[in-house]
Formats: structure tokens, C-alpha cells, sequence
């Protein structure tokens, strides 16, 4: 049981890590155009993983908890994934150097790639 509590925290911490810290004049832009907002950014996917995790969790189901959480933390990896990508490929297309960029983003490339392999029985 302890392994499903942790499990489940790491999957909600996660999940928070996508939530954006918005000053209030970018939430009002948002609000203005939810609608544009909410097809450009789909966060209801990742939610609605998680609110299907927590169901499993509380009808104390492990199966389908365990595939709730495989679904919900891959969705998560892949999320994280596109936007390592896209800020990988952010300066593509510059011309010029590569030191001539005019602001240094960090792409961190220590970190770890890889989508979370199941089949994997570590310790």
C-alpha cells in the first residue's frame, strides 16, 4: 500500500509541475479568449487522467489503478517530452552563430529523455 501512496504522489506532483504561475493581466488574456486558449493548451487530458486515477484509488480496484496510472504518468512523460523538444529545437532556424543567439535558454541536456519503460522491475 505504501508503494500505491507514493506512486500516486509523484504522479500528482508531476501533473502540478505543468500548472502555470500566471500574472493576473496573462489571466485576463486568457480569459478573454478561453476558448482559443483551451484548444492550444490541453490540460483537460491530463486531468481527466488524473481524476480516473484517483476513482481507481479510492474503489481500491488494482488493476485499474495500475493501468490509470500507467496512462496518467504517460501522459505526463509525454507532455514533458514535447516540450523538451520544442525547446531543443528553438533555435533551429536562427542564422548567424550559435553563441549570437541574444539570450541563453538552458536545455538541459543531462536530462533524461525516455519514456517510463513498465516493464522495468527496478528496486
Amino acid at each position: 500500500m505504501e508503494d500505491i501512496v507514493e506512486a500516486m504522489i509523484l504522479v500528482e506532483d508531476c501533473t502540478k509541475a505543468f500548472v502555470r504561475d500566471l500574472t493576473p493581466e496573462i489571466r485576463r488574456l486568457v480569459r478573454l479568449h478561453q476558448e482559443r486558449f483551451d484548444k492550444c493548451y490541453d490540460g483537460n487530458c491530463r486531468e481527466s487522467n488524473m481524476a480516473i486515477l484517483r476513482e481507481a484509488y479510492n474503489d481500491g480496484c488494482a488493476r485499474r489503478w495500475y493501468c490509470s496510472l500507467k496512462r496518467a504518468a504517460d501522459s505526463v512523460v509525454k507532455q514533458y517530452l514535447s516540450i523538451r523538444k520544442s525547446k531543443k529545437e528553438l533555435f533551429d532556424f536562427d542564422a548567424g552563430e550559435i553563441g549570437d543567439r541574444g539570450c541563453e535558454i538552458d536545455i538541459e541536456t543531462w536530462r533524461d529523455d525516455e519514456v517510463i519503460n513498465w516493464e522495468s522491475e527496478e528496486d
